[in-house]
């Protein structure tokens, strides 16, 4: 997930809280609290920031910044794999949240929360409500690649073929444009599959694939393209529903193979 937006509008809120500090000191220590929480969370401790988080939300219930608390440490649990937690959290900040950034921001962190657990059908409303309430508010190739992956574990391939065609055509030199090219080949070709490697060299694809049957396995390999080069990608299987693939994927990684599921 991107670094939040919210941090940005963060500082402003910390700016012009600065100029209250004589007349409201207790606002001006949770001013102080949050800054320090969400500069933690940007070098990366997520756990420290996960505490600094909640030592703030403990100590300064109703505060004016308690949306932005909840926002802060939703992204933190986030980073740390927790998504029961992180959704909690950017439910928590969605419902108290008045300024429209703030609120933006929980309700996409929500979606990739909802996402990450596999619930796609929430997943895929919450992507939507984004997209449709928060236009210019978030990065719209990131919202609609995250729904057309969204749509395709659910197997509705049109409307996944859809948005990532769309992502494709309107940021096509986007991290998310290179993603969605990655994905649609299955989505049109209406299948799932696992990825076991990705190569330049077809010698070395042929190895892996013949690596694969030797363990039981299927093993194939497909021309695509790695970042405008030529390449070739080791597959295995063909499936009709998203978990499918996913017992596949575990079955390979337990014989020693790493794996990527695609779509």
């Amino acid at each position: 997930m991107r670094k939040p937006i919210y941090l940005l509008y963060l500082v402003m809120v910390l700016a012009g809280a600065v100029a209250l500090a004589g007349c409201q000191p207790s606002y001006s220590a949770a001013n102080r609290a949050v800054e320090q929480a969400a500069a933690t969370y940007l070098a990366g401790d997520n756990e420290e920031a996960v505490r600094l988080y909640t030592d703030f939300l403990g100590s300064n219930p109703g505060s004016a910044l308690s949306a932005e608390g909840f926002l802060g440490r939703g992204n933190a649990y986030y980073k740390l794999g927790k998504y029961t937690l992180a959704e909690s959290d950017f439910r928590s900040c969605a419902g108290m949240a008045r300024d429209r950034s703030v609120k933006a921001q929980a309700t996409l962190g929500l979606g990739h929360a909802v996402f990450a657990q596999q619930r796609y059908s929430a997943a895929e409303k919450i992507y939507l409500k984004v997209l449709r309430s928060y236009r210019g508010l978030v990065a719209q190739d990131e919202v609609s690649y995250r729904l057309g992956v969204a749509l395709a574990r659910q197997a509705k391939w049109d409307d996944a073929r859809i948005y990532l065609n769309d992502v494709v055509s309107r940021w096509p030199s986007g991290e998310f444009a290179r993603r969605a090219k990655a994905k649609l080949a299955c989505v049109t070709g209406r299948y799932f599959t696992v990825q076991v490697g990705a190569f330049t060299s077809k010698k070395l694809a042929d190895a892996k694939a013949a690596e694969i049957d030797a363990k039981g396995f299927e093993g194939r390999v497909q021309p695509i393209d790695i970042d405008g080069v030529p390449g070739y990608a080791v597959r295995s299987g063909s499936f009709a529903v998203w978990q499918g693939a996913c017992a596949a994927a575990t079955k390979l990684q337990n014989a020693g193979f790493s794996t990527y599921t695609l779509p």
